[in-house]
């Protein structure tokens, strides 16, 4: 699979009319996104797509435009999240998804939601090909006596779809992470030597006692393990590359997580991030590892979103999102480099 890729969907999901678990589908004859908008129990997850025009009102021309119009026949699926769905969400959440900033990880995941055209129950219960989301992600369907999961992280809230005019939507009980199907999670694989190394010079590493000068750029480029992560942010970001070589202000604490270049190649990364169609989304989750961890428990990245970033009881870090640090960082200044085994998941363990 190629990271970021979004591939043409093929065989989506329509309307459940199975015998056993589903009753007779409600007809909408609205498009697809004012369908959800009218419906109480999905005005969150309109929310979102309705943050994406800005103040116009409406959700802006990329979803407005391809999922909202019945003139051209095309037909979608939804898989809408109810709002208790984002009742768990962490404080903050919400607001840090619909930041500007944020457009392109809020894009991946309303597109992970919607697919393509109309599928049967019978096809989603028994068929083993997955479903293609408009992201390119798949969705895994299975089925349970009753009950029907979707990658095992949301499931269908009832067998009975709604069949709107440009397609279905279906309620589900959670939100879908659109990358860690790809990424993967890996927070708890610190081995007890490592972390004992780690953690008789976790004080004088938090102190700053121990960092020789230098700037981000000069660390990361002596980690010969993250020199594809290195390629890759440059390749994509040279501004944000060569801002590197400023220095941060006092006071201010950044920790860089870079994906060592096995967890680079062990989710398929190629050329293929720096074409033009996915370079957005892949300079974001680039510049994403790049934490403030001036203030622990508060911990942001750069480009705004909250990071969840564990330490044992000394106080070193240990893992961050859904990655495991590796060995000691390499620290300049008020700066450290942590090799870890993932690429970050950005909404890991939030949604």
């Amino acid at each position: 699979m190629m990271l970021l890729k979004r591939i043409c969907p093929v065989t989506l999901l329509a309307v459940l009319t199975s015998s056993s678990i589903v009753e007779r589908a409600i007809v909408d004859t609205l498009p697809l996104l004012t369908a959800i908008s009218k419906d109480p129990e999905l005005s969150t997850f309109y929310s979102l797509f309705n943050s994406t025009g800005g103040t116009s009102g409406i959700p802006g021309p990329p979803f407005e435009e391809r999922f909202n119009v019945l003139a051209d026949g095309r037909k979608y699926t939804a898989f809408a999240p109810v709002n208790s769905a984002f009742e768990a969400l962490q404080p903050g959440l919400a607001a840090a998804l619909t930041a500007p900033a944020s457009y392109v990880l809020l894009e991946a995941i309303l597109r992970t939601h919607i697919a393509e055209g109309f599928v049967t129950t019978e096809e989603v219960r028994n068929s083993e090909k997955p479903v293609i989301s408009i992201e390119g992600i798949p969705l895994k369907f299975v089925s349970e006596g009753n009950t029907i999961t979707i990658n095992n992280q949301a499931q269908l809230v009832s067998a009975q779809g709604t069949v709107v005019g440009n397609g279905a939507i279906f309620k589900i009980t959670s939100i879908i992470d659109p990358l860690v199907s790809i990424f993967g999670a890996d927070v708890n694989k610190n081995g007890s030597a490592i972390a004992s190394a780690r953690r008789r010079q976790a004080k004088k590493i938090l102190e700053y006692e121990l960092r020789p000068s230098g700037t981000i750029v000069s660390a990361l480029s002596s980690l010969p393990d993250i020199s594809t992560y290195v390629a890759l942010l440059n390749a994509t970001s040279p501004a944000f590359f060569s801002f590197l070589d400023s220095s941060l202000p006092a006071g201010k604490y950044i920790s860089i997580f870079a994906p060592s270049n096995a967890a680079l190649a062990a989710v398929g990364q190629s050329a293929k991030a720096i074409q033009p169609s996915n370079q957005p989304f892949t300079s974001y989750l680039l510049e994403y590892p790049f934490i403030d961890t001036t203030t622990v428990g508060s911990e942001k990245s750069i480009v705004g979103f909250p990071a969840v970033v564990r330490r044992d009881g000394d106080g070193a870090v240990t893992s961050v999102n859904n990655a495991a640090v590796k060995g000691e960082p390499k620290c300049v200044g008020n700066a450290c480099v942590y090799v870890v085994d993932r690429w970050l998941d950005p909404v890991f363990g939030s949604l």
